[in-house]
């Protein structure tokens, strides 16, 4: 069940009014309750009681019937309030309760017709394109065969308003649409339905005249001449009243007064509702069947393979459209199968007819016919299962496996083929377009997401002779959001052969102190597009790990400034996945040398067209060089970086003497070159910062290393530049004064 908007039918407690009078909620009022077209069955158990509805009054069997019936209950004090007054809305929600008028069937936003199943208004609407069926009482729509790329438009239909003054998100929005669908209300001019406004009795007994399919029906010249003030009705209301005393919804009072134009109290509400619910079933269908024109059926052809059902919906139009609630006769023709309920099975091949035959009370006899073709192919049920997952990134992989089963739910036996194909190729593609499926259970191939997002479909059509079906599965390839934020790790435990390397125990450490993604340098073979083994095991063993963790990898790839060789190898990094079948959630482009517009170009349009425009790629770069040691960025091409990536993390290792550093120098260092690298790029940043010990230019390393002071100053130094990140380099080698540094600075 889609729920669109979320709106949801509740309780009415009006401030100033005695709310709660009628209740429209799924565990009360519908629970006591059992609708049909032709009436409502009266609940087991007794009638609510009310302090102020006591035997002898006159509304005291209808308030007692519709409260046992679960249409109306006590306001918050427990009583009825029998004089209080009703509002339009109020009395169009009671009768849309109470005359089922439940499911709206719409094409766009316009009605087509309104049911009490829901079965039967799935079986109607399936007939429309871009239909959807809407629960008149929740707001909610049930069904719609909107395409995935519509739901935008499906979700402005489905909140669509008719009246100006009934918004959507109003708790009467529902039942004044699915009331105007019916074609019960029509408003009160000018585009609107007045829903707070007091109703009057003549506007009461119009409306479930509508309600009760009786408009356009004659009732006769002189049936309101024993009321004195029956001059006094608006034009627009004396057919409806006049109809409304012929089958006894109205009989005025002891004075022999209609009262037309009288405010409308609860009591009058729930008499009037009441008669209405106690005219016959066979003298209601008599006076309804006088203005039925034509007898239709949906659908109006029926293809079916053996073993299959198919629900048939009657219609009993009349010459305005709108549908009349009638017991029709079914009967097939053909011998092809039954039909029972509405109901048919396909139960021998062949042609056949169903006719479905009405005769009114007026003596017409109206008739439809649905042409029926069975073959005698076996129906299959197709199931198409996906692993790892339906959502997909850019470049990212999915395998589809396919279940036949026969109508007793056993697989299929023998060889099978099946044809393969993909909605929207811009969204992916299929290693493969046929299949052959042994036993009823096999492989449809590997699915490969493409650069365009949203919901693709991949499907699958049994081509053997003697089976017929077909299934198919929806796959979502979703924009990755950036997962490079806040704090982050890096990892060269295989890169630089680290002792003590524990995945656990990396994972385990990264997440207590705070970290929200890590970094892996992966290596790729001299010369290839292939991952050296080690580096395989470790993305192996930490990306599962970090995963379960709720920890993003990022697969970083040392570019040699040869483009065919680097795009050859970030693809290899970014398609890889573990025996788990997970892949890291982003690519960086480790860029140390020297690279021009053209290499970077060269090497970045391949890599987004196959991963598409939003798959996260970090430019590691050596900062802008405004203080600092470094000078190999000082020819870089630092748009095109802002062109093809999506970040900016400059190597700020600002710990390049071997001597000790104030707060200030390390702030000073970070803020700036973080500045810098944004504007140049346009880009977010991450500073990478240092927790390692460098060496001098003998090859001796540093007497000293990074105090968890200068890591606190650069953290924040970073911060305060606007950066989107901090991560620190390396962290196999951190000093614990470093890590708790790290550790105990928010971000």
């Amino acid at each position: 069940m889609k729920f669109i908007g979320g709106t949801r039918l509740r309780e009415r407690w009006n401030a100033g009014r005695y709310g709660g009078w009628i209740r429209l909620s799924v565990a009360g009022a519908l629970a006591a309750m059992t609708v049909t077209r032709a009436g409502v069955g009266l609940a087991a158990g007794e009638a609510p009681s009310f302090p102020d509805v006591r035997p002898g009054d006159w509304y005291y069997p209808a308030v007692s019937d519709l409260a046992n019936r679960g249409i109306v209950h006590g306001s918050t004090d427990g009583r009825f309030h029998p004089e209080a007054s009703v509002t339009r809305a109020e009395f169009t929600a009671m009768a849309i309760q109470a005359f089922g008028y439940h499911y709206t069937v719409l094409q766009g936003a316009q009605p087509k017709q309104v049911f009490s199943s829901q079965s039967d208004a799935i079986a109607y609407a399936s007939q429309f394109d871009h239909a959807f069926v809407r629960d008149n009482q929740t707001g909610a729509v049930v069904w719609n065969n909107y395409p995935s790329s519509d739901q935008s438009q499906l979700q402005r239909d489905s909140t669509y308003s008719h009246f100006s003054d009934v918004p959507y998100g109003a708790w009467y929005w529902p039942v004044v649409e699915g009331a105007w669908a019916a074609n019960v209300v029509h408003g009160v001019g000018g585009g609107q339905f007045a829903p707070d406004a007091q109703i009057e009795r003549q506007d009461m007994a119009a409306l479930l005249i509508n309600a009760l399919r009786l408009s356009g029906v004659d009732p006769g010249k002189d049936v309101l001449q024993p009321f004195g003030d029956a001059g006094q009705l608006s034009t627009y209301a004396v057919v409806p009243v006049a109809m409304a005393v012929k089958v006894g919804v109205v009989s005025g009072d002891d004075k022999r007064l209609l009262h037309p134009k009288d405010p409308a109290s609860r009591a009058d509400a729930a008499a009037m509702i009441d008669k209405a619910l106690q005219i016959p079933p066979d003298q209601l269908q008599a006076w309804q069947t006088r203005t039925i024109q034509q007898l239709q059926a949906v659908p109006q052809q029926v293809k079916l393979s053996l073993g299959q059902t198919q629900k048939i919906v009657a219609l009993a139009l009349r010459q305005d459209g709108e549908a009349i609630p009638v017991s029709v006769d079914w009967q097939v023709e053909g011998n092809v199968g039954t039909i029972q309920g509405g109901e048919l099975q396909a139960k021998q091949a062949g042609s056949g007819t169903v006719i479905g035959t009405l005769t009114t009370a007026d003596g017409r006899t109206l008739t439809t016919k649905i042409p029926v073709t069975v073959d005698a192919s076996v129906p299959v049920q197709v199931e198409l299962a996906v692993t790892p997952s339906v959502s997909l990134v850019p470049g990212g992989q999915a395998h589809i496996q396919v279940t036949l089963r026969d109508p007793a739910g056993q697989l299929v036996p023998g060889e099978v083929d099946l044809n393969v194909s993909v909605s929207d190729p811009s969204k992916g593609h299929l290693d493969t377009t046929k299949a052959v499926v042994t036993g009823g259970i096999g492989d449809l191939g590997t699915f490969t997401a493409g650069p365009q997002y949203g919901p693709v479909q991949v499907r699958a059509d049994i081509a053997t002779q003697g089976w017929k079906g077909s299934g198919q599965v929806t796959l979502n390839v979703v924009k990755v959001q950036n997962p490079v934020n806040g704090k982050g790790i890096w990892g060269t435990w295989v890169e630089w052969g680290t002792s003590g390397y524990d995945p656990d125990r990396i994972v385990q450490t990264s997440k207590q102190a705070g970290a929200k993604y890590i970094y892996l340098i992966v290596r790729n073979q001299p010369g290839e597009g292939t991952i050296r083994p080690e580096s395989k095991a470790m993305l192996d063993a930490i990306v599962p790990r970090a995963h379960a963790a709720g920890i993003p990898v990022i697969g970083v790839v040392y570019l040699v400034d040869d483009p065919a060789l680097d795009s050859g190898r970030m693809l290899t990094v970014a398609k890889y996945a573990t025996p788990t079948g997970e892949r890291v959630d982003g690519l960086a482009a480790d860029i140390e040398e020297s690279p021009t517009s053209e290499s970077i170009s060269g090497t970045m349009i391949p890599v987004r067209q196959a991963l598409g425009p939003d798959y996260p790629i970090i430019a590691v770069t050596y900062p802008p060089h405004i203080s600092s040691a470094w000078q190999r960025s000082a020819t870089y091409p630092w748009s095109t970086f802002g062109q093809y990536f999506t970040m900016i993390s400059i190597m700020d290792y600002w710990h390049y003497e071997d001597r000790a550093y104030t707060a200030d120098e390390v702030r000073n260092e970070i803020y700036n070159e973080a500045k810098a690298a944004a504007a140049l790029t346009g880009r977010p940043v991450e500073v990478i910062g240092q927790a390692y010990r460098m060496n001098t230019a003998s090859g001796k390393p540093f007497a000293t290393v990074p105090t968890g002071e200068e890591i606190t100053a650069a953290m924040q130094a970073a911060k305060d530049a606007g950066a989107s990140a901090f991560s620190l380099y390396r962290w196999d080698t951190a000093t614990p004064e470093e890590l708790s540094a790290f550790h105990n600075f928010s971000w």
